[in-house]
């Protein structure tokens, strides 16, 4: 029974989804993946090669997750690891001072959300991550008055955020 490859969206979640089922033709293939619970966008036959827009990268999509484009995905993940790191470092220096343990637990909070966001950026939907690398962008600024290399990571997580998009993308 030949294979069909069905692009869409999950209903309940909205999350782009990647299917690939065996049917007799497009339009049973459609009708499985719609009883599934996805928004059809585009029926093809399955074809083992990876999707031009893939290039030479050979990693499957996570579980539950979309490509994204490495370079917008570096974009926006190195500036947050960086930022992680030092507002680690920042707050054990903002730690000496009296006054400075408020600060310390400010800038180790945000790291660990950032450490967080890092660890999970390849398996979250575009839209998702953009959100929340926005939110922790905004934080990295306000905490940059104390670490200016937060305050350089921020912008450049901000300005980078609304470029990412994934890899594959439904054809409607």
């Amino acid at each position: 029974m030949p294979q069909f490859t069905i692009n869409g969206a999950d209903r309940a979640t909205q999350q782009e989804r990647i299917v690939i089922l065996e049917a007799k033709d497009e339009l049973d293939a459609q009708q499985q993946a719609q009883k599934m619970g996805l928004l059809v966008s585009r029926v093809s036959p399955f074809s083992a090669a990876l999707p031009p827009s893939l290039g030479t990268y050979a990693e499957p999509a996570p579980l539950g997750g979309t490509y994204h484009d490495p370079v917008s995905l570096a974009k926006i993940t190195t500036p947050l690891m960086v930022s992680a790191i030092a507002n680690v470092v920042a707050g054990m220096l903002w730690a000496d001072t009296s006054y400075g343990l408020i600060f310390t637990l400010a800038m180790t909070t945000l790291g660990i959300y950032e450490f967080k966001l890092y660890g999970e950026a390849r398996r979250m939907p575009a839209a998702e991550l953009t959100y929340k690398a926005k939110r922790l962008g905004m934080s990295e600024i306000v905490v940059g008055i104390f670490n200016i290399v937060s305050l350089v990571c921020g912008v450049m997580v901000i300005q980078n955020a609304p470029k990412l998009a994934p890899a594959v993308r439904p054809v409607s």
